[in-house]
């Protein structure tokens, strides 16, 4: 994830296959953003580019979990 030409963080997409799903699904294992760039909209643009990146490779599903202490 870049910003302003600068490193501002970084998703791991996961590629698996899922008997719940029917198909090829991908899991959004890590999405993180350096402080600094906090609440710009960076972590949404980032969800969004996984979801499309997804969609575009036709995959059946897009999996985020979060932890309860995840702020």
């Amino acid at each position: 994830i870049e910003s302003g030409g600068r490193d501002a963080g970084y998703i791991i997409l996961t590629v698996c296959a899922s008997i719940e799903f029917h198909g090829r699904m991908a899991l959004l294992d890590e999405l993180y953003i350096d402080q600094p760039f906090r609440n710009r909209g960076l972590g949404p643009a980032a969800i969004e580019f996984a979801s499309q990146w997804s969609r575009d490779r036709g995959f059946v599903a897009l999996r985020l979990e979060l932890a309860a202490d995840n702020v």
